[in-house]
């Protein structure tokens, strides 16, 4: 059987449980921030306040960078490698000089931020600081990518403002124009790196109250999650569909849910 790697979060995660019964259930990294994952191992103290084993290993993996360490050695033997940003959305904490810790709903849920003997340092998403992080990780990642040859998807569809039964969205008070404007750049610097984009028109990003996940901007139809696979397989049915850029360019099958 294929094989997907999915390293994200929600939309790749709901993206790989819609494809066809002849892709097994895929290698599943979430809830790590590529700036967490390429800048290494994280020093932190205290015990992890969460009840939910699946949680639990997400920030155990995010604090072990355990991304960086598992794709050159498992990528090869996957098909292809599913790609969002959709965690980078409430930034990153520098715990210690040059050591990241992904500010997600798990991290600050288990209590460890306040038990550090200095308070880490919030570097939001999309400042000057956060971009230029990320942009040096995903060049890191990008040169695993293409030492394993494995086509690389990033999964980039706009949020969705609404959702089909009417309802408009926003995301903790902040309207989801202004979030989308903040992913653009981080979008084309995945492009410019070499993943193949996939994604939407604005118009076709709906949300759905009846989502499993509860409603989200990054909680879609299954017409997304669909339209997404079908460009995928597409691309990868064509024997030069994949474009592999070099640097110089500057069972159940579903997947646990982590958050929102």
């Amino acid at each position: 059987m294929k094989r997907l790697f999915v390293y994200g979060s929600c939309v790749g995660g709901d993206t790989a449980n819609v494809f066809p019964e002849d892709w097994d259930r895929p290698t599943y990294i979430a809830r790590q921030s590529i700036i967490s994952a390429a800048f290494g191992p994280t020093n932190v103290v205290g015990a992890i306040e969460l009840t939910s084993t699946f949680q639990k290993s997400m920030l155990e993996g995010d604090i072990a960078s355990s991304a960086f360490l598992r794709l050159p050695k498992e990528l090869d033997s996957h098909d292809a490698l599913l790609l969002d940003i959709v965690d980078e959305r409430l930034g990153v904490y520098e715990v210690s000089p040059g050591e990241y810790l992904t500010r997600s709903m798990e991290l600050i849920g288990s209590k460890l931020i306040e038990k550090q003997a200095n308070a880490p340092r919030l570097i939001e998403f999309a400042t000057e600081e956060h971009w230029s992080l990320w942009t040096q990780s995903v060049d890191k990642l990008f040169r695993i990518i293409l030492e394993s040859k494995t086509p690389a998807f990033a999964l980039v569809p706009p949020w969705a403002e609404s959702s089909v039964q009417g309802e408009k969205i926003s995301w903790h008070q902040v309207p989801v124009e202004t979030m989308n404007k903040k992913y653009e750049r981080y979008y084309k610097y995945l492009g410019d790196c070499g993943f193949t984009l996939v994604t939407v028109p604005p118009q076709e990003a709906m949300s759905d109250v009846n989502h499993k996940w509860g409603l989200a901007p990054f909680h879609f139809t299954n017409a997304v999650y669909e339209s997404l696979r079908n460009q995928i397989l597409g691309t990868l049915s064509r024997p030069s569909g994949f474009k592999s850029n070099s640097m110089n360019s500057v069972v159940s099958r579903e997947l646990p849910h982590d958050g929102n």
